[in-house]
């Protein structure tokens, strides 16, 4: 710009620091757009400051965060929510404080913040009460949650109102109906952005059940679903609980039905990730003898295709255009796929990501998952870890070990950032050859690399040598590993087992990674779920659902809210 003769401004920087949030905090860019507005004041100011102050808490730098908010001289509240000397505060600024404080889990200095927008009069926004409804989802007080979106209904219509207090029941509202005259209304209509966040703390808490409900109560406070309700969904049923991806294909196929939900080729992502994700667990050896000769009796032979394998070779060779989307069997992703060739969306970097370990995995084909790389490259799409995993992880199943690591060194030279996961696949790679002294060499010099490893690596070390029985090397090798990737005070001492020491390592992981355990969901209650959409569609046909927007989805689905069944 500047070489241009275009002015760089305060508002350059502030649409510069809106957007780097997916890219991470930059000292450079950050002290520029600070020296642009040096002794201004006013609305452009206060919002680069609370850009900044969002980005420093997003990427936990309490430091960097406690500094630009001392800048705001307005300020009359802490982080904590302590009070200060100052003037009132901005009302974007409490709700940047607020999200602060949900990622901290501190419920406590939350609600001090919400005292104080009713104190100081400011009036309530959607992303202060969505902040609100957030931290109470982390700090495990749903009631409160509750509480707050009750008091955005009272300026509903009485029969929608009514509707709308039954659906936060079902959620796990406690409140009796009688009991509601402490509920003070605010006067704030209720928001897809607030919906969204009352979402996720009703799927945490119901699980499947939860996704119809949320729609009927979208439906009851004339909200419309968009993209980010849809993503927050299917990604939380993805990571988190065990559904068949038929059922999540179905739900995307719904959703795609909305006008307002249009980031489609990002949402189809995490169905194709959870078809490979499925292909992967159910053709994975099973845990023990007993359960593999169950696997492999009678009706199923190893080289059998199951409809599993039909459906994830079907869709991944149709995004490669090796398959007429025309012939698939299935109608939802039928319908899905020629929805996005229809919308003219490119594939974007994770499209390429799952197609490649689709040929690592499923195919074990590496020339096309190295195609697919250099399509990246010569379409100026950058590739990053992923990518470069699919890579090695396609030579590494066909034996190609030398190979995968001269295309690690292709990817370095190629700009990618060295991660630690990269170097952990060919230490595992050469354990399983029974190369140990390869892996323990690839260790070293990652370390070299300055690349900081993790517990994974340190245990793909160690378990190369336990594979080949040298039980001494394996147990010298933890000692003196240990506290590069751990604290001393929680080393086994010498006369700790190999194998519990092992054991300890991994619950360190666990601990330093701590997941929620999925639910797998039953046949039954999926079942209950969808037909109980279907028929609350078909009730309420044309009186809240737009029309899709794709002509396929037209001439495939027609209304897929109407007395059609699949």
């Amino acid at each position: 710009m500047e070489a241009a003769g275009f002015p760089v401004n305060g508002e350059t920087y502030q649409a510069i620091l809106s957007r780097m949030v997916s890219m991470g905090p930059n000292e450079t860019i950050e002290a520029r757009a600070l020296r642009a507005v040096q002794g201004a004041k006013g609305p452009l100011h206060e919002a680069i400051l609370n850009s900044l102050i969002r980005l420093r808490s997003i990427s936990g730098d309490d430091v960097a965060f406690r500094r630009h908010i001392s800048l705001l001289e307005q300020s009359n509240i802490g982080p904590g929510g302590d009070s200060m000397e100052g003037s009132p505060l901005d009302i974007t600024t409490i709700a940047l404080l607020i999200e602060h404080l949900g990622r901290q889990r501190d419920l406590n200095g939350a609600l001090r913040l919400l005292s104080l927008v009713d104190e100081m009069k400011l009036g309530y926004t959607p992303e202060i009460i969505a902040h609100m409804i957030s931290v109470c989802s982390r700090c495990g007080n749903q009631e409160v949650a509750f509480d707050l979106f009750a008091r955005l209904l009272f300026d509903l219509p009485p029969g929608r109102r009514k509707r709308a207090f039954k659906l936060l029941r079902r959620f796990g509202w406690e409140r009796h109906p009688g009991d509601l005259k402490d509920l003070k209304p605010i006067n704030v209509h209720p928001s897809v952005y607030i919906l969204n966040a009352l979402g996720m703390l009703a799927l945490r808490k119901r699980g499947l059940p939860a996704v119809f409900w949320l729609l009927e109560l979208m439906e009851a406070t004339q909200v419309t679903p968009d993209d980010d309700t849809a993503r927050r969904i299917l990604h939380h049923l993805n990571r988190y609980q065990y559904i068949e991806p038929n059922v999540l294909i179905t739900i995307l196929y719904r959703f795609m039905s909305y006008t307002s939900v249009r980031g489609r080729m990002r949402l189809a992502n995490i169905a194709f990730h959870t078809l490979l994700k499925d292909h992967k667990m159910a053709s994975s050896p099973r845990a023990g003898w007993k359960a593999s000769a169950t696997y492999l009796s009678q009706s199923r032979s190893p080289d059998s295709e199951t409809h599993r394998d039909y459906l994830v070779k079907q869709t991944f060779r149709a995004l490669g255009g090796e398959q007429d989307i025309k012939e698939m069997k299935s109608m939802p992703l039928r319908a899905i796929l020629s929805s996005i060739t229809d919308s003219g969306a490119s594939q974007d970097h994770a499209t390429y990501s799952l197609r490649m370990f689709y040929y690592a995995r499923v195919e074990k084909n590496p020339k096309a998952v190295e195609d697919l790389y250099r399509r990246m490259l010569a379409v100026n799409l950058q590739p990053n870890a992923y990518h470069i995993a699919a890579l090695i992880d396609a030579y590494i199943l066909t034996g190609q070990i030398e190979k995968a690591r001269e295309m690690f060194s292709v990817a370095l030279s190629d700009g990618i950032k060295p991660q630690c996961v990269l170097y952990t696949m060919l230490i595992c790679a050469y354990g399983d050859l029974g190369e140990p002294e390869k892996g323990l060499a690839f260790f070293r010099k990652m370390l070299e690399d300055e690349v900081v490893p993790d517990v994974a690596s340190l245990d793909a070390v160690i378990r190369g040598y336990f594979m080949i029985k040298e039980y001494t090397t394996a147990r010298k090798l933890l000692d003196e590993l240990w506290t590069i990737v751990l604290p001393l005070d929680t080393k086994p001492a010498s006369s700790v087992s190999l194998k519990d020491s092992m054991q300890m390592l991994r619950d360190q992981e666990r601990n330093l990674l701590p997941l929620p355990p999925a639910e797998r969901v039953s046949g039954t209650t999926t079942k209950q779920v969808l037909q109980s959409w279907r028929r609350s569609s078909k009730g309420n046909r044309g009186k809240h659902q737009v029309p899709p927007t794709s002509r396929h989805l037209q001439l495939v689905l027609g209304n897929p809210f109407s007395e059609k069944r699949e």
